[in-house]
């Protein structure tokens, strides 16, 4: 009698987890369902990932295209094929087209009937299953959001790259924070005071350009040496303690099939040491304001040719005055 062969399939989703635990769980279930011949698939990645993302579950299909005796697929749990309802029906159609049997092991759980059929109750079942595990995970999604927009409130867990200014430290409560740079934060101070007062006080030397060949000049770090840096550095409203900011995210409900957007708003009000008083930042602001709302923008889309069609037409007009007199 030929032993009957199944598949074990095993995900976790970080680099640390470790799947040898539920790999031999779900080999010891399946012995109890007379299986004894196994192919394990074990993949680190996001239950969240879109269908064509999906390591564990590609691997899965190539494998039974190959090889027509196998037939029974075990999982631990639902949230280990995946965690969104539109990837799991998908998953289930294909089982269900394919005559592929499906073994949940925390609920003891079939997907097919002895005819390879499923019916009223399995579909309820594994829809209900779908959505319990999708909304888990969104519950710990959103307090980890939680705790992070907490945490940098109180200017701990700053994520992204570092800021200008400061140096990232690991916390008495473990959580990483900034401090100031001292050379780099005595570096901003003077670039504001230049942008206010003008490079040694000549209030015409007050230009961003300037201020950028300046810094090269007096060897500052190599971050203030670009115009597009030196913009930024000086609309930074970290630099007096608080800001908040505005970033777009990643949208986990996005699977390409429905109408969710791929990205979503993302705000975070964000605690930073000190380094400029409001007085002064605030100075700028308005300064880089007035700059801009005043500058001559008459001559932005200015051509050679249009020049040379004004000259004409005074030279034109020079012509008609001649021979009229």
């Amino acid at each position: 009698m030929d032993s009957k062969k199944a598949i074990i399939l095993a995900r976790v989703s970080t680099e640390i987890q470790d799947f040898t635990p539920q790999t031999k769980e779900l080999i010891a279930y399946a012995r109890t369902k007379g299986f004894s011949q196994f192919h394990n698939i074990e993949t680190k990645e996001s239950g969240f990932k879109d269908l064509n993302g999906k390591e564990g579950f590609n691997s899965l299909k190539d494998f039974l295209e190959k090889n027509s005796d196998y037939k029974t697929v075990f999982v631990t749990e639902i949230s280990r094929i995946a965690r969104r309802q539109s990837i799991l029906l998908t998953i289930k159609e294909y089982f269900v087209k394919n005559k592929i049997q499906l073994y949940i092991k925390d609920k003891d759980y079939t997907l097919l009937d002895e005819n390879g059929n499923t019916d009223s109750n399995t579909d309820i079942l594994f829809t209900l299953y779908g959505y319990f595990a999708e909304s888990e995970m969104q519950q710990k999604k959103e307090r980890f959001q939680r705790s992070k927009r907490a945490l940098a409130k109180e200017g701990y867990s700053i994520s992204g790259k570092r800021l200008f200014g400061y140096d990232r430290i690991m916390s008495a409560i473990g959580k990483r924070t900034y401090v100031v740079n001292e050379r780099e934060a005595n570096e901003i101070k003077i670039i504001y005071d230049w942008y206010l007062n003008g490079i040694e006080g000549q209030s015409y030397r007050t230009g961003i350009k300037n201020i950028s060949l300046e810094c090269i000049a007096k060897g500052f770090s190599s971050y203030t040496h670009s115009k597009r840096n030196m913009n930024k550095l000086l609309k930074e409203a970290a630099y007096i303690g608080y800001k908040i900011t505005n970033n777009k995210r990643l949208n986990p409900k996005y699977d390409g099939i429905s109408d969710e957007p791929k990205y979503v708003k993302s705000s975070m009000e964000i605690k930073y040491p000190v380094i400029l008083s409001e007085d002064i930042y605030y100075a700028v602001q308005e300064k880089l304001k007035s700059r801009n709302t005043t500058a001559d923008k008459s001559t932005k889309h200015t051509t050679i040719l249009s020049k040379l069609i004004v000259r004409s037409e005074e030279h034109t007009s020079e012509l008609q005055s001649l021979r009229r007199i």
